[in-house]
């Protein structure tokens, strides 16, 4: 008998292990749903110079002698995003030659190339860099010349994607960076991409901004870029939360003088981990977190006295670090507990997820 069930049970195929699909967020969130915009907004515009590429003529084109082929409308299809479902408008041709490559026939998610739609609807980024997104989406599958033509009308027609209006008063603004590589010729070259996110009165989140920021950037270029949140509309602001950029301190002060900073826990982290031991990583970074556990700023910085009379006499200078930057660090203990669930000390937003 137990011959026969092994014999039975070689037989048997075993099922391929399904690979976890990332978290999908639902419509009560306004930032989702400004990312699927946005995704959206990237995949068609590609779709519709895909079949003009396809199909050889411009849409409503002089009609020059006898075509074969036209455009004949599009179809709904849905797509799986980190942020949701996306329906995307894909377009059709006449004949049904056309096979669409961004997005494949048989494809029903876009989870490899989200980041990079994202990329290509941020403001300042430069024709080369657009370029360079594009090649990493089709992997070759399309020419040079399609390739600079795509990124041409991408420029042109993202440009609007993010520029609403937005409300006079915000009750926190918080901004982080993802670094994109790309390969260009023998080169392997780095773009910073960083998302705006505003959270309203009523809790909610909202896409502000999504920006390109040069290598060679100036306090300028953030002082314009805040200049902009205040033309959109926006005039009261409580809370500003990023990492240490102090270039984009300084826009903040000159625009939103009146606005509290929280810097990024984990940016602080970041700047001394390096020279810590493997072995004692998860004890300090235990103790921070007990330290931003206090119920209050006083009690925090007591713990934080705690932590500096620990660690100092294994790495020398460590509590330093933490005390010139307190003020900005301890910032959201100064409001009550229910309002420091939404101020995100401890690791920020990522345009792979939004949460």
């Amino acid at each position: 008998m137990e011959n026969e069930k092994k014999k039975w049970s070689s037989r048997i195929k075993r099922q391929p292990r399904r690979r976890k699909s990332p978290k999908i967020y639902g419509d009560f969130d306004l930032a989702n749903m400004a990312f699927r915009k946005i995704k959206k907004c990237a995949i068609e515009i590609l779709y519709s110079e895909e079949l003009e590429s396809f199909l050889g003529f411009e849409k409503f084109a002089r009609k020059l002698g006898r075509r074969e082929n036209y455009r004949n409308g599009v179809s709904q299809k849905v797509v799986k995003s980190c942020n949701g479902p996306i329906t995307l408008k894909v377009p059709r041709d006449r004949q049904g030659l056309y096979k669409a490559k961004i997005v494949g026939k048989y494809k029903n998610n876009i989870y490899d190339i989200e980041d990079a739609l994202i990329a290509l609807c941020a403001q300042g980024l430069t024709l080369s860099d657009t370029v360079e997104y594009l090649r990493e989406i089709y992997k070759n599958e399309i020419s040079a010349e399609d390739l600079s033509r795509f990124a041409n009308r991408m420029i042109t027609e993202s440009s609007g994607v993010i520029s609403k209006s937005i409300q006079p008063t915000c009750a926190i603004i918080y901004m982080d960076s993802r670094t994109f590589k790309f390969q260009s010729d023998e080169t392997c070259s780095e773009n910073n991409i960083y998302a705006c996110i505003g959270i309203d009165r009523n809790g909610y989140k909202e896409v502000f901004g999504v920006y390109a920021v040069p290598e060679d950037h100036d306090e300028q270029y953030w002082v314009e870029a805040m200049k902009s949140l205040k033309t959109r509309g926006l005039s009261d602001l409580m809370i500003f939360c990023s990492s240490d950029l102090p270039k984009l301190n300084e826009a903040i002060h000159i625009c939103f003088p009146f606005a509290d900073r929280q810097k990024c826990i984990f940016s602080q982290i970041r700047s001394f981990i390096d020279i810590i031991e493997a072995k004692h990583v998860d004890a300090i970074c235990g103790n921070i977190r007990d330290v931003f556990a206090a119920p209050h700023a006083d009690a925090g910085l007591e713990r934080l006295e705690m932590f500096c009379l620990k660690w100092n006499p294994h790495y020398e200078n460590i509590g330093e670090i933490w005390r010139e930057n307190w003020d900005s660090l301890s910032a959201y203990w100064r409001y009550p507990v229910e309002m420091r669930k939404l101020i995100p000390i401890s690791g920020i937003f990522s345009l792979r997820q939004c949460c």
